[in-house]
């Protein structure tokens, strides 16, 4: 994998510069230009390229975008977030740009309608270094990220779909689905303006703990937002451990890092080789800490590739929470997955997220060559039907992010496998983890988003997100956070959907299945992992 380095230095020469590379994404040519020391600022330059881009005139009226965030560290010290000056940027023709209320990143999207690659170069950000307390002489290392994104826009949309298992439905009619009209406070229960879940089960009734209101400080997905288009993928989490410190990289991996060996060196899997195509790797001959962290799936003599665009499986709910709070974004709900799959559409019975129940059931292959690359692709997509990497057993493995879109000649929404606004792989390759409704600790979540910075110990520390202070209990409120050892230690509030290609019965691929809305992710799962969402200011 290669160093994402940025060597700048205030009123001295550059460093050399290297290329960020996430999946079909790229920041490039990054330098420190403009320094004005009377008012401690400086500018941020960089290209950033992206293919297959839109922005459209017709249903959904929508685009993709990129969130772009920055870090800086001074003469080697801690990693730190970049606060961006909410007026001080250019950027070339065609592109537009909303620098983000809290000052913790930007999107960068089409301002004008059509289609295919962004390349824009010479984009500016304005950085006021000085209200970091950096000198104007300062030794600064600083690195730009960049993720691939997707607007959903405020509009109306259905819950349920009138025959997936646990689904949401209109209080007194189980075959209904339920309209969400706006972010008001939503009532709970069996009459004719509740919602409700179809739930006939003794321990857990009605799918909800209680028939406590949904409050309004929990998102609906009625107000816009953006969301990742593709799964975090296990590059993006190398790039979040390359900048933690040795404790904080050795919470959020599963081998024990203070004794690294080449039998322990695959720190997600804890092991001498990749293992469910999880290749996240520190080089054992490293002696210094924190330690470079990267993909190596090539060890497998089958891989032809290094992994990064595969999707980050092997997290705990833990991991996610503080990869999300370090890049300003925050987990979505059961309600948003929902409308970001199904948009404005009328509910269609068992679908999947590209809005039909059309998919034959398929055991994909993946091309001999170009495996574990940005260019792996599966030899038999489906034509005509729905394609998702879902009911391949336990010979089944991940694929690599967007495998679907590039594989074969995609025309249509279901060939790809994508949501009504271009999202990709909703349903099936890794289950989503989101915040659940069923319960208390659910409900107690406000949608803040991360600040960009993570506790002393690893963690997540957002008020109100699932798991915070520790919590397990979901009949407890997760609540501000205390300050303790603990962040976001634990998982109670969180759930999954969208299924996996693990699974062989069921419908768990289906948008509004909820067959897991009592599941804790607190555990590493080969099919389990994840993607953020930031709400459109």
């Amino acid at each position: 994998m290669k160093q994402k380095n940025y060597l700048l230095i205030l009123c001295i020469a550059l460093m050399p510069y290297l290329t960020v590379n996430a999946f079909n994404i790229n920041v490039e040519n990054v330098s420190l230009e403009n320094q004005v020391i009377v008012d401690q600022t400086v500018m941020i330059e960089f290209d950033l390229s992206w293919n297959g881009s839109w922005r459209r005139t017709t249903i959904p009226y929508n685009w993709d975008a990129a969130w772009v965030f920055v870090k800086f560290s001074v003469g080697g010290t801690e990693w730190q977030h970049v606060l961006i000056n909410q007026a001080g940027y250019t950027v070339p023709s065609g592109c537009a740009i909303d620098v983000s209320a809290d000052s913790l990143g930007a999107f960068f999207y089409r301002s004008v309608i059509g289609g295919g690659s962004n390349n824009w170069d010479n984009i500016r950000l304005k950085w006021d270094y000085g209200a970091a307390g950096i000198n104007d002489d300062a030794f600064i290392e600083v690195r730009i990220f960049a993720i691939e994104m997707v607007y959903v826009p405020e509009e109306d949309f259905y819950l349920g779909d009138g025959g997936a298992i646990y689904r949401f439905h209109v209080g007194n009619d189980n075959s209904a689905a339920y309209e969400v009209t706006s972010e008001a406070a939503i009532s709970l229960g069996g009459g004719a303006t509740d919602l409700w879940s179809a739930v006939i089960d003794a321990t857990y009734g009605n799918g909800f703990e209680g028939a406590t209101p949904l409050e309004a400080d929990y998102p609906k997905g009625h107000d816009a937002f953006y969301c990742m288009k593709y799964e975090m993928s296990q590059e993006q989490y190398v790039e979040f451990l390359n900048t933690l410190t040795y404790f904080q990289q050795d919470r959020r991996t599963k081998s024990d890092l203070s004794v690294i060996s080449t039998s322990n060196h695959y720190v997600m899997v804890s092991g001498a080789n990749p293992l469910f195509r999880n290749g996240i790797y520190i080089d054992a001959s490293q002696v210094t800490a924190p330690f470079i962290v990267s993909c190596y799936l090539s060890a497998a003599a089958i891989e032809n590739g290094d992994g990064e665009n595969l999707p980050c499986n092997q997290i705990t709910w833990s991991d996610f929470a503080a990869y999300l709070d370090w890049s300003g974004l925050r987990p979505m709900t059961e309600l948003e997955f929902e409308k970001a799959c199904r948009g404005t559409n009328t509910p269609v019975i068992h679908e999947y997220a590209w809005g039909n129940y059309n998919w034959p059931y398929v055991s994909y292959i993946l091309n001999a060559t170009n495996r574990g690359t940005q260019l792996e692709e599966v030899s038999n997509p489906i034509v005509n039907a729905g394609n998702a990497n879902m009911k391949q057993g336990t010979g089944g493995v991940i694929f690599r992010c967007g495998i679907f879109a590039a594989s074969g000649n995609p025309n249509t929404r279901q060939e790809s496998g994508g949501t009504y606004y271009g999202i990709m792989e909703m349903s099936g390759n890794t289950t989503e983890m989101v915040v659940g409704a069923y319960s208390t600790a659910g409900q107690s979540y406000t949608g803040l988003h991360g600040d960009g910075i993570i506790t002393y110990y690893g963690d997540g520390n957002v008020h109100h997100w699932p798991g915070i202070n520790g919590n397990d209990d979901l009949t407890v409120a997760n609540g501000t956070w205390t300050g303790g050892q603990y962040g976001i230690s634990d998982a109670a509030g969180a759930c999954l959907r969208g299924g996996n290609f693990f699974s062989t019965t069921g419908g768990d691929w289906m948008i509004s299945d909820r067959d897991d809305f009592r599941v804790q992710p607190n555990a590493r799962a080969r099919w389990t992992s994840g993607r953020g969402i930031r709400t459109a200011d």
